[in-house]
């Protein structure tokens, strides 16, 4: 079983996959290269996840809890209305991950922690909205493997 930073990437992927905007184009990594025609995408990607030491327990092994910060990038293109575009899409990713905000109980909460808009104009402008969330969650020190409440 995997870590469950990348259980927790994954479930994000997956409740966003199939959104109005932006359909099956959604990718659990930062690196995924896209291409014009491939937009609107979304990607999906941690950016930092520090343990809150004002939580350790103190008996062996200790219960971490993690607040991962979390990166759902959307990207489109359009000469008209990329702004609404943007926005639109942050709408729906947001309503998404609402519905569920334990991801299946990989989480104990999922929060929007804002988001970064760019526009690079261009030919074809394209646009990125670069929304974060900060995904609470808790694991044995001895197995990042398994989520636990």
């Amino acid at each position: 079983m995997p870590h469950v930073r990348t259980q927790i990437r994954t479930a994000v992927a997956t409740a966003l996959t199939g959104l109005a905007t932006t359909g099956p184009r959604v990718h659990p990594s930062r690196v995924w290269p896209l291409q014009q025609t491939d937009l609107p995408a979304l990607l999906v990607y941690a950016v930092s996840d520090p343990v809150d030491e004002d939580h350790l327990t103190i008996g062996r092994p200790r219960k971490l809890t993690r607040d991962l910060s979390l990166v759902v990038e959307a990207r489109a293109v359009g000469t008209v209305g990329l702004d609404d575009l943007l926005d639109a899409i942050e709408a729906e990713v947001i309503t998404a991950l609402a519905l569920d905000p334990t991801l299946g109980g990989l989480a104990k909460d999922v929060l929007f922690a804002g988001a970064e808009i760019d526009l690079e104009p261009a030919e074809q402008p394209v646009g990125t909205n670069r929304m974060t969330f900060r995904v609470a969650y808790r694991h044995r020190e001895d197995d990042s493997n398994t989520a636990i409440q």
